[in-house]
């Protein structure tokens, strides 16, 4: 009898254990706000765009869709309302709107917007406290570049920004990419209210780019701003170019002759711009070690040609060399361009027994 009593008990604070957990999630669906808008990323404000994040709390895993609605004028003129269907069997409902391409309206430079959500239920009721808004002041910049000092492997670009509003200039930068792939990002903190300003940006020496020669690249240059107004959210503002790399120094394959007394080694010098040749050298090899080597000056007429055949004369410059029939040997041409080495490598085979005496 005491036993079943006992067990009595027990069932009763087990049932008042259950009513309250249930009743303490009666509570918390009641605690404000459930809407939030604080999504999973930050919203980003163009002049002319908005990319909005919010989320929900979906205690009773009801919501159906979240709708948001755009005001300007102090809530009195509606711009676009849009419906987003999600996933009510999750615990958090996170939504994102494109402005431009969910609603199909573009936004004015410099102008304040109200932006308003509102989840609703699978059956359209409307839930307490699912519900929140906000106002946002798109930036008034305008940005232009200016590409300056291309060269081969380095390009600074000068980002003009003029200001039409009240904005403050927190930071600019300029992103490189080459075939869709970031090649670095040069960013600098500004901190300044300014009509305008210019900046410049040395890829090279300041963002430690390493470019290519010859090369195509795409850059994104851009501007994060604070509004000073009553809306103090940030903005920002893109534009973008493109610029090609210079054409580098270098050389291409030429045609040695190779007979049964001499070796007579060729490699053409391309310097499409001109540049200063100082002088140019041959260094031939057996495996690692080195068994001969020359190096001439160019003379004043050609310092700065911009095509340039370089030859050697075994027989003719090098001086106590022995070149065994049958065997093969590794070279490497080489000159000074601009104060720049530039190296062509190559390998021959000999027909007879060459010695220099």
């Amino acid at each position: 009898m005491k036993n079943n009593n006992l067990k009595k008990i027990g069932i009763v604070i087990v049932c008042i254990l259950l009513l309250s957990i249930n009743f303490q999630k009666n509570i918390l669906a009641l605690e404000p706000p459930a809407m939030s808008v604080i999504g999973k990323r930050n919203d980003v404000i163009t002049p002319n765009n908005a990319i909005l994040f919010t989320k929900c709390k979906n205690y009773s895993y009801d919501i159906n869709k979240i709708e948001m609605t755009i005001y300007e004028d102090y809530k009195e003129k509606q711009v676009g309302k849009v419906e987003k269907i999600v996933d009510s069997n999750l615990p958090w409902v996170h939504v994102s709107y494109n402005v431009q391409k969910d609603m199909g309206i573009e936004l004015q430079p410099g102008k304040e917007y109200y932006v308003h959500y509102h989840a609703i239920c699978k059956n359209g009721g409307e839930l307490k406290d699912y519900d929140n808004g906000y106002w946002f002041v798109t930036p008034n910049i305008e940005l232009t570049t200016m590409k300056q000092n291309i060269v081969e492997d380095n390009a600074q670009i000068k980002v003009n920004i003029a200001s039409h509003g009240s904005d403050k200039i927190v930071k600019a930068g300029v992103r490189v990419t080459c075939f869709g792939c970031i090649v670095g990002t040069v960013e600098k903190e500004v901190n300044k209210q300014t009509d305008e300003l210019s900046i410049n940006f040395d890829l090279k020496n300041q963002g430690k780019l390493n470019l290519l020669p010859n090369c195509n690249y795409q850059y994104n240059a851009y501007v994060v701003t604070k509004s000073l107004g009553k809306r103090k959210n940030e903005g920002r503002v893109d534009t973008y170019g493109s610029f090609k790399t210079l054409e580098d120094a270098s050389f291409t394959k030429g045609i040695n002759k190779i007979t049964k007394k001499n070796v007579i080694i060729c490699e053409n010098l391309l310097n499409p711009r001109g540049k200063f040749i100082e002088k140019y050298g041959l260094v031939i090899k057996k495996g690692n070690k080195v068994i001969g080597q020359c190096e001439k000056l160019c003379s004043i007429s050609e310092t700065n040609i911009t095509k340039k055949q370089l030859k050697f004369n075994i027989r003719k410059d090098m001086k106590k060399i022995k070149l065994v029939k049958g065997k093969k040997y590794k070279y490497e041409m080489y000159s000074f361009v601009g104060g720049k080495k530039y190296v062509i490598n190559g390998a021959f085979k000999v027909k007879k027994t060459i010695i220099k005496r």
